[in-house]
């Protein structure tokens, strides 16, 4: 169960804007069962006030909830900064006070490393405090209420598989994947990137992992075996 698991796993690391398109008022997110991740939440007086919320995101976002708590919030723009610098507007409107509004994030570059509100209270007294929740690749089965399709056609085999589960054990049981595994375990028992002039050790250890019935113990054996593990190479 072990060697699958790792298996799989290695064999997915080794496969490897204009506003957004709905802002739909719902509940909040993180109240309902599998809710999302809590970011944390940005407060504004009457006055018109800048803030920035940054955040450990840990992966790509999918969509943004904010929702307004003790007034209604006026937005002249949200803007999300993402990793690779650049910039774009996410949201502007109202919030109104006791519901979320959720944000789609459009693109492939959804590693937001801050946002930024320019917002206001319209209460005049007191301070209103917007929650920031974020949907970091939740799984669901459904999007805007249509059912999807995981489904996918393996190339060169005509074999169908259907979820990521499916396709992480696909990949696994492939003679590439488990070549993958061996070859990063002997780059990292080397302490070195292995080049074209290591092509035998590699074959070795990945026939000894073969011929274990790709069982680890023996493959880290095996490795420890080679000249590769035992000897640094001239002029180290």
């Amino acid at each position: 169960m072990m060697k699958t698991r790792l298996l799989a796993l290695t064999a997915l690391l080794c496969a490897s804007a204009a506003l957004p398109a709905s802002a739909q008022p719902a509940n909040a997110p993180w109240d309902r069962p599998g809710g999302w991740d809590r970011i944390g939440s940005v407060d504004f007086t009457f006055r018109p006030d800048h803030e920035t919320e940054y955040g450990n995101f840990g992966g790509r976002v999918e969509r943004l909830s904010f929702m307004a708590r003790n007034a209604n919030v006026r937005c002249q723009r949200v803007t999300a900064t993402y990793r690779n610098g650049r910039t774009s507007e996410i949201y502007r409107g109202s919030l109104q006070r006791g519901r979320s509004v959720v944000v789609d994030i459009p693109g492939r570059s959804q590693m937001i490393r801050r946002i930024d509100f320019d917002c206001r209270s319209l209460e005049r007294r007191g301070q209103a405090r917007v929650d920031i929740a974020a949907d970091i690749g939740q799984y669901r089965a459904e999007e805007n209420g249509v059912s999807i399709d995981a489904s996918t056609q393996m190339p060169g085999s005509g074999e169908t598989v259907v979820g990521g589960v499916e396709l992480a054990r696909w990949l696994a049981e492939t003679s590439d994947a488990q070549d993958c595994f061996a070859s990063h375990w002997l780059e990292f028992a080397s302490g070195r990137t292995l080049g074209q002039d290591s092509q035998c050790t590699r074959a070795a250890v990945n026939t000894a992992f073969e011929e274990s019935g790709y069982n680890v113990k023996e493959m880290l054996l095996s490795l420890t075996q080679t000249d590769s593990f035992l000897y640094f190479p001239s002029g180290s």
